[in-house]
């Protein structure tokens, strides 16, 4: 049995609680920690580690990783919040499962991805799509013709509290678009380049940044791309367009459809698999057989989606492209 704690126990540890308990025969969540000690509580009410055990209810992850006897560790912290934990479960041996982003800087994330790689420990980022149905199905019909060109569209409203201030959330792509940067990065490779255009002022009451915003994105490939962003509606839609030789395809997140031509046949493809199970599974399965190859999205992948997100908001504020500096 994989032991698990949990760092933050906020809306998103809630999310992932509800995955891990499908799979209660390989792990189980065994500690949580929160400064506020009552959200802590509240997740573990009811639960049962063994006869002479209890679950552990901390407020601060030092002595959660020095004395909770974890195998995994799962970092829920928002990403203004982020410090030293992860430093320190690798120091520990802990597997590492965190959500996005890393961080609001490279620096705190270079420092933990210094250490992840030192001790060697399995480690995940919780970008869900790579784990989808119609993700896996495109990512195979790439294989024998590279990305020419992938247009991305985030559009819907910020979470409130944190996500509506820049200097708690980062903004809208570092905290929400970073999904669809990612898997960009997925299909096409590594970027090379940005060049963000930005304006604020269509929901001021809303957030405190950029509430339009389209970022271009030069692949070291030769792929080229684009990602346009709101929060200035409520209505949520996800999904991108993927340009190859005789192949386009139109990916739908929300209803989790492939549609398009390739060579001239229609292509009209479905699966409700959303990643969101499967990336957790995946992760206990990599700690489980000590096998990293098996997990899609690595604490380096997410860094260079960090690294991607945060030069286009230096290009927003520059009016200029920006390199991606990892």
């Amino acid at each position: 049995m994989i032991r698990i704690g949990f760092i933050g126990c906020g809306g998103i540890a809630r999310e992932y609680l509800q995955r891990l308990d499908m799979l209660s025969d390989e792990a189980q969540v065994v500690a949580f920690c929160d400064i506020d000690q009552g959200r802590a509580q509240e997740l573990a009410l009811g639960r049962e580690v063994g006869r002479d055990r209890q679950i552990g209810i901390y407020t601060d992850y030092r002595p959660m990783l020095y004395h909770g006897q974890l195998d995994a560790i799962f970092d829920n912290l928002p990403p203004f919040a982020r410090g030293d934990e992860l430093v320190l479960a690798a120091e520990r041996g802990c597997a590492i499962f965190t959500t996005k982003p890393l961080a609001l800087d490279l620096a705190t994330a270079q420092r933990s991805f210094a250490a992840i790689e030192q001790a060697g420990v399995i480690n995940s980022v919780g970008y869900m799509f790579r784990y989808s149905g119609i993700t896996k199905y495109v990512k195979n019909l790439l294989q024998d013709r590279p990305l020419a060109m992938i247009m991305g569209q985030v559009i819907g409203a910020m979470p409130g509290g944190w996500n509506q201030q820049r200097a708690l959330s980062g903004g809208q792509i570092v905290e929400q678009s970073t999904h669809m940067v990612d898997l960009a990065r997925y299909f096409g490779g590594e970027i090379k380049q940005v060049y963000a255009l930005g304006r604020k002022g269509t929901v001021p009451e809303r957030v405190d940044y950029e509430d339009v915003t389209t970022v271009s994105l030069d692949f070291d490939g030769g792929a080229v791309g684009t990602i346009v962003s709101t929060c200035a509606v409520w209505k949520f839609f996800w999904g991108c367009t993927i340009i190859a030789r005789d192949l386009h395809l139109e990916l739908v997140y929300d209803a989790w459809t492939v549609r398009g031509t390739i060579d001239g046949e229609p292509v009209d493809y479905h699966d409700p698999v959303s990643g969101y199970l499967e990336q957790i599974a995946t992760f206990v399965r990599a700690v489980r057989d000590h096998d990293q190859s098996l997990v899609r999205c690595s604490y380096r992948d997410g860094l260079g989606t960090l690294a991607t997100t945060l030069a286009a908001n230096r290009s927003l504020v520059s009016g200029l492209p920006e390199p991606v500096i990892k």
